[in-house]
């Protein structure tokens, strides 16, 4: 009777723990993350009243009589399977859809987790918000940029940190331009500024230079130098001399005599500003610079076109970045050299707030009979050759910016082309970018994370380290949803994500638990009801010895 009571006990203590386990799954059923448990009994020694016997020639074996001791939990291992995912609109809200494990250290150790539910401290480190672990990183992303610090596994996101900025160094350019448009332009260029009076208003043609804000400290005897280039491209070199009482007019008269007179140019003032237009429309390397060195600030140091002479012409633009991260529109014109000609050129229009364009023109963007780009030859359409690229001189700042210009691959269509049809060449990209600081930060499969900045730019900040085992049921768990590595967990290999079988990241999301709790309550109704047998075997065991005792006594 004492075993068979010991062995009722031992079976309500079983199902006691498939109780205990069960009901910590069902606990946990909206735990992110969270792996559920699942028990497992074996029978105890048994007590063998007769041991078997083999078959003799006379009579058969016998096999063994034993009597079982009762039950005993074997095992309690977790179920490793993945859990669904649940949306969410958390950045630093992450999920791992594989075999690893996100890692983060207490300060003295590593520790893992499949919970994502991750954010940034005050000190810029991505951290686990209920117990301020920090989130581990692997290799050494981000550390050109100074985002984080070599020899620190620890991951800062680079809130609140100025991005330098870096200076334009190339333009691309792309689209077609036009090889049957034949619409000649006119080169017309206007002066940086305007001429207002002291009195007030735009001055006019006959305003003496006293009476103008911006020439009325010119004394007699002070030169402006007139220099630039003809529309064949002939040097042009000029002075216009200041004496007593003369106007803007006579600054006006000595451009156009520099030129070749009227019937090269037409120079006049209109709204405020010098302007120097072709007398034919047409291709033309026309240019117009002035210069004092009494006065450096009365004059334009180069005109603005207006509009670029070509057999046809194409205009676009974009914005460039200086050496000091300040955005600067420029305008483009491509223009074509003849009629018929697979070549063209590409000039700048203006730049805004620049100081000077020393080289304003590519000369002899060139296409073959089938309108594929083949280079630029540096000649334009009189044989006078040019710079490879354009440069820009900005206030501040000492020395001249030069940008390439990219137009595509020779011999490919990859940027411009010269086909029939419209023509839709432009610039659609430059390598430069202002200061900016993080706006948000995403995260891909591999679990690299990239910040974008209010610049535009996208930076790589960091890369998750995934953690992964050859037994992930020899972990421990300590909670907080953590686990600790043990020896029967086998050898930890940290890695990225997407490698091995570390699985994918996921960003946005966060993992449930993988409890299921149809399953559960069923396993809830086997303990109850497997507790209340055994107990209902111990109330049969008191009855019989209570009737063994009334016999007695």
């Amino acid at each position: 009777m004492s075993s068979a009571l010991q062995t009722a006990v031992l079976g309500m203590r079983a199902y006691q723990e498939m109780l205990n386990v069960t009901g910590n799954n069902i606990a946990n059923a909206d735990t992110t993350g969270f792996k559920e448990d699942t028990i497992t009994f074996s029978d105890m020694f048994s007590r063998t009243l007769s041991r078997g016997m083999r078959a003799s020639e006379d009579v058969g074996g016998t096999n063994p009589i034993q009597v079982g001791l009762g039950v005993r939990v074997s095992q309690i291992s977790s179920n490793m399977s993945q859990g669904s995912f649940t949306s969410t609109e958390r950045d630093f809200d992450l999920a791992m859809d594989g075999q690893g494990f996100f890692v983060v250290n207490d300060g003295t150790s590593n520790l893992f987790t499949r919970d994502g539910t991750f954010d940034v401290d005050a000190g810029n480190y991505l951290v686990d918000p209920a117990t301020g672990y920090r989130v581990q990183r692997i290799g050494t992303t981000g550390e050109d940029f100074g985002f984080q610090v070599a020899g620190d596994n620890a991951i800062r996101i680079p809130f609140g940190t100025e991005l330098p900025g870096s200076r334009t160094r190339e333009i691309t350019f792309q689209g077609n331009l036009s090889g049957s448009e034949y619409n000649p332009t006119t080169s017309t260029l206007r002066s940086t500024f305007d001429y207002t009076l002291l009195g007030g208003g735009m001055a006019e043609a006959g305003s003496e230079f006293a009476d103008v804000r911006q020439l009325s400290d010119f004394s007699e005897g002070d030169t402006i130098r007139i220099d630039g280039r003809a529309r064949e491209g002939e040097t042009v070199e000029g002075e216009f001399t200041y004496g007593d009482g003369d106007t803007l007019q006579d600054l006006l008269d000595s451009i156009t005599d520099a030129f070749g007179g009227p019937d090269e140019v037409n120079v006049y003032l209109e709204d405020g500003r010098i302007h120097v237009r072709d007398a034919q429309a047409g291709y033309s390397m026309l240019d117009v610079r002035l210069s004092s060195s009494a006065h450096p600030d009365a004059v334009s140091t180069y005109f603005d076109y207006m509009e670029v002479g070509g057999a046809a012409a194409q205009s676009t633009n974009i914005n460039v970045v200086d050496r000091q991260s300040r955005s600067h529109a420029v305008t483009m014109t491509f223009v074509r050299h003849g009629e018929h000609e697979n070549v063209w050129d590409m000039v700048v229009n203006s730049v805004a707030n620049a100081t000077d364009i020393p080289n304003r023109r590519i000369a002899g963007i060139t296409f073959d009979e089938n309108g594929i780009y083949q280079g630029i030859s540096g000649t334009d359409g009189f044989d006078y050759t040019s710079e490879d690229r354009i440069s820009l001189d900005f206030p501040g700042i000492d020395s001249t910016q030069d940008i390439t210009a990219y137009f595509g691959r020779e011999g490919f269509y990859d940027g411009l082309t010269q086909m029939g049809g419209e023509s839709s060449a432009g610039a659609i990209d430059q390598d430069g970018y202002g200061t900016g600081s993080l706006q948000s930060v995403s995260v891909d499969a591999s679990g690299r994370l990239s910040g974008t900045f209010t610049n535009g730019e996208t930076l790589e900040v960091a890369d998750l380290q995934i953690a992964t085992f050859d037994n992930p049921q020899g972990l421990e768990r300590i909670g907080a949803n953590y686990y600790r590595h043990t020896p029967s967990a086998g050898s930890t290999v940290y890695s990225r994500g997407l490698q091995s079988r570390a699985g994918a990241v996921r960003q946005n999301v966060l993992e449930d638990s993988n409890v299921d709790i149809a399953r559960e309550f069923t396993r809830l109704i086997t303990a109850q009801n497997g507790f209340q047998v055994n107990s209902r075997t111990i109330r049969v065991i008191n009855t019989i010895l209570q009737q063994l005792a009334a016999v007695v006594t």
